[in-house]
């Protein structure tokens, strides 16, 4: 797990940059009892996406020579985005961000507008890591990574940090899956400071990489999609460092269908009130699906980012009207 301490340092430097995000009580899925949150890391300034906790915790502690020579980052399309961002805020020039071509065009807008270089190198996340890799080497850029540095995933940590400061009896936690860095600062955190508490993952069952590789132990670096999916931020392998260090701090795993994405997605804007992209929403899915495991608690729900492409936000207001 990441050290506590580590996580805690991390939220001190974050302080300067971000406020604490809301964690908001849904008014639409309730019962006696039984108390559903939102931790609206959607809300974050500017980003709209947790990732920039990451990214904020890494640049604050480079050097004055590194942030020179630049800053690169291999990215689904948020975590390009929230680094291009908090190198603007630091003064850091050179900025460059390697995509899959089927990064939604929202997101390369992004990291474009807020000064990176985005570079769309492959059809997968998997296939672009590894190009990627390879061109940075020649760079001398620093590397951002969310997936295995340690400094990026304690800073995701300060969202188990701000949820325990917010609600201090909360029985479970529910967090997206992708490479698995989110989940292992999170769980990292709530493990060493309630034990108690559950730590639940959920993945599309179009890409189940994380329970997988637990299950079969064996570490998919890279991971056969199992189909197309919404959740293109959730897709691909997970990372050494979340393969080594999650088994700790993760309860169980949770596997939804691509129905039950969209129709959450759907859900959260027309009843939650709230935008939030199909990777985000996925906790809300396994919310539902898996409901009887969260009857008689308190629960919040990680809600990533609201970087929904407007074509498909067009096609689900339409689809969800009819």
């Amino acid at each position: 797990m990441v050290d506590i301490d580590l996580i805690r340092s991390a939220k001190k430097r974050i302080d300067s940059y971000l406020n604490n995000t809301i964690l908001e009580k849904s008014s639409y899925v309730f019962q006696d009892n039984t108390e559903m949150y939102m931790k609206l890391e959607s809300l974050n300034p500017v980003n709209r996406s947790y990732k920039i906790r990451g990214v904020i915790s890494k640049l604050t502690t480079l050097s004055d020579e590194e942030k020179k020579v630049g800053v690169t980052a291999i990215s689904s399309g948020n975590h390009g985005a929230a680094l291009a961002y908090g190198a603007s805020l630091m003064g850091i020039k050179n900025v460059e961000v390697y995509v899959p071509t089927t990064t939604p065009q929202s997101k390369v807008e992004k990291i474009r507008r807020y000064g990176g270089r985005a570079n769309l190198v492959a059809d997968t996340f998997d296939k672009t890591y590894e190009l990627a890799k390879k061109d940075i080497a020649s760079k001398g850029l620093t590397l951002v990574d969310p997936r295995d540095d340690e400094i990026c995933i304690a800073g995701h940590g300060t969202i188990g940090l701000e949820i325990i400061e917010q609600l201090q009896d909360v029985d479970a936690v529910l967090v997206p899956i992708g490479s698995g860095g989110l989940i292992t600062g999170i769980g990292s955190y709530i493990k060493q400071s309630k034990n108690n508490v559950k730590v639940y993952g959920v993945q599309t069952d179009m890409n189940p990489s994380m329970l997988d590789s637990f299950k079969e132990n064996h570490w998919y670096e890279k991971y056969p999609i199992k189909g197309s999916s919404l959740c293109d931020a959730l897709i691909g392998g997970i990372s050494r460092f979340a393969y080594d260090n999650a088994r700790e701090c993760v309860d169980d795993i949770l596997l939804v269908d691509e129905k039950e994405i969209i129709d959450a997605t759907a859900s959260m804007i027309f009843d939650e009130k709230l935008v939030a992209e199909p990777s985000s929403a996925i906790t809300y899915a396994a919310y539902r699906r898996y409901f009887e495991l969260f009857e008689n608690r308190k629960t919040v729900l990680v809600i990533t980012g609201s970087n929904i492409d407007f074509e498909l936000l067009g096609k689900l207001t339409s689809e969800w009207t009819k």
